[in-house]
Order: structure tokens, then C-alpha cells, then sequence
């Protein structure tokens, strides 16, 4: 994210309101898992599933809903790592039937550092073309996308390659997220 800020063109950042939330699982992160340290997952309980309910964190991002909605008005992008796993995907939500230009542009970033998830399911989804389309389940995206998001990608780093290599796919998707959420806007 830092990379990306500091090499940014100022016409890209002077069409498009970005804002940032550098780490939600802050506790997690520290020790290196998925859980926080109350033993609950971050992303799940945010739209009030049966058997979830939002962690702490969670809690706190739900009281900030306004802002956050208005944030994430043209597009939502969040930056995940799927340590499992070799292969990229990412899951995307647009307000149409099949992944659009948005969706594939991000896609064609994760294909350019690795190998695409094959077709079938991850996480029990459905994955196809190394996209999982419009999920919605308890996570924070879904809810930002049920609360009016434009679109939205979780894009998902495999683990299991060099940390530069994942890095610089993270910084490219970061870079092409901005300018397919604003020409998807126009």
C-alpha cells in the first residue's frame, strides 16, 4: 500500500477518493493466524447470518457504517493472503450476472504472478476462471456491498510463493483497483 501511495500518479488520486484500512486483524497479524485473539474470525458476522456475529473488530468497523459506506461508494478492494494455498483468485461482486471488465482486470493482474486457481471450489465456494462471483456470505465486503458498494474485489495471494513476489502482485492490483473502479464508474 505505501509503494503504491508513493508512486501514484496525481491524476489518478486527484479523480478518486481512497481510503485506507492498513489492518483490521491486528492481534492475528502479531502472532501470525487467522483468528484474532479472542479466537474469532474478523471477516465473518456483518450481515447477521445465523450462528455469526461480528468479532471485536468488526464491532468497531460497524460503528463507523456511514463513513465506510460512503468510502466504498465506487468499489471496494481488500488485500487478502490465502497462505493454503499456490495458486491465485480472487472473489469479486458486481451488480451483473457474469465478472465484467473490473473483475478482469484484476484477474489478469493475479495471472500475470501466478498460476489461477483451477475451476471448482475453494473455501467451499465456487471458483471459476480463478474468480468466486458474486458470494455473499458474513464478511465485511459482502456487507459494504449489500449497503450500496458499486463492486467490490478480495483479491487472495497463495502464500506459498516468495513474500516480493507476493507483495508486487498486491502493489499491481492496488494500482489497476482505482482506474477500473473509476472507468467502470463512467
Amino acid at each position: 500500500m505505501l509503494e503504491f501511495l508513493e508512486a501514484a500518479p496525481h491524476d489518478l488520486l486527484s479523480r478518486a477518493q481512497l481510503s485506507v484500512l492498513p489492518l483490521v486483524n491486528v492481534t492475528a497479524f502479531r502472532v501470525g493466524t487467522r483468528f484474532n485473539a479472542f479466537g474469532e474470525n474478523p471477516n465473518r458476522g456483518y450481515l447477521g447470518l445465523p450462528g455469526e456475529s461480528p468479532s471485536h473488530e468488526g464491532r468497531l468497523l460497524l460503528a463507523h457504517c456511514e463513513f465506510l459506506q460512503e468510502a466504498a461508494r465506487d468499489g471496494l478492494l481488500t488485500c487478502h493472503e490465502d497462505v493454503l494455498l499456490s495458486h491465485g483468485y480472487i472473489y469479486s461482486c458486481e451488480h451483473a450476472v457474469a465478472s465484467g471488465a473490473f473483475s478482469q482486470g484484476l484477474l489478469a493482474v493475479t495471472a500475470a504472478y501466478f498460476p489461477l486457481h483451477p475451476d471448482g471450489a475453494v473455501d467451499g465456494c465456487p471458483v471459476s476462471g480463478g474468480i468466486v462471483l458474486n458470494r455473499y456470505d458474513g464478511s465485511f465486503e459482502s456487507w459494504l456491498m449489500r449497503k450500496g458498494a458499486a463492486r467490490m474485489a478480495c483479491v487472495e495471494t497463495p502464500g506459498q510463493h516468495p513474500i516480493e513476489q507476493r507483495i508486487a502482485a498486491q502493489r499491481a492490483m492496488i494500482e489497476t483497483f482505482p482506474a477500473g473502479a473509476l472507468q467502470a464508474r463512467d
